[in-house]
């Protein structure tokens, strides 16, 4: 069986388990576009209906003012674009234990896990201070989330370097602590913003725009 038809099959799967035989499409689009209610109305041409949305769900507040808000998306990129130059530069040094697979392997696993957070941290820079379902999900799950793993798998480099200096105390290059110290730094910048997000107040507000009565909340 293809990628394709087991692709159809979950969603067919999905399809039956939440009762949205109508209006289901793929996980990615309903992740999307949570919290709208979906309907279908004729199109002018009179040839077929075309989908509407209205939002419906949930907001989710940031309980911060202007310029609390402000000061911490400053900490926020300060944070991530010094943690991710120290992370470059601490795996760009050319010195041997960069070479060394269990100092590369946590490296490895950094490089998605940065993206990731980068993603979600512009998206979490552009959002409102009320955000709906589908951004909260993604801005404030993704920066939570993504420092965190970030910071893990730069602090296990930083702690696999150690590993690879105390191995070769007699014979290391004092680059390597050099190394050792910018990942740490970049791991404990990632760590801080988990942390700090994490300390932050969202109140979920009612949503007062009523469901149209043909439409299927996504």
């Amino acid at each position: 069986m293809g990628i394709k038809e087991r692709l159809i099959q979950r969603n067919n799967k999905i399809n039956e388990e939440t009762g949205k035989a109508g209006v289901w499409h793929s996980v990615s689009y309903h992740s999307h576009f949570t919290g709208y209610a979906e309907y279908y109305t004729p199109k002018k041409n009179g040839k077929g209906d075309k989908i509407q949305r209205v939002y419906v769900g949930e907001y989710y507040r940031q309980e911060l003012s202007h310029t609390q808000r402000t000061l911490l998306l400053l900490l926020y990129a300060v944070l991530f674009f010094g943690g991710a130059v120290a992370c470059i530069w601490g795996a760009c040094i050319p010195v041997e234990s960069n070479w060394t697979w269990y100092v590369n392997l946590p490296e490895a696993l950094t490089l998605p896990c940065i993206f990731w957070t980068f993603l979600a941290l512009v998206s979490y820079l552009c959002a409102a201070q009320e955000m709906k379902k589908g951004a909260y999900r993604f801005a404030i799950r993704g920066v939570r989330t993504g420092a965190l793993l970030s910071g893990i798998c730069l602090m296990s480099s930083a702690a696999a370097t150690a590993v690879f200096v105390s191995l070769n105390q007699n014979n290391y290059d004092p680059r390597e602590l050099l190394s050792m110290g910018l990942l740490f730094a970049a791991g404990l910048s990632m760590l801080v913003i988990h942390l700090g997000e994490r300390q932050i107040q969202y109140t979920v507000l009612e949503n007062d725009t009523p469901q149209p009565p043909s439409g299927t909340i996504l």
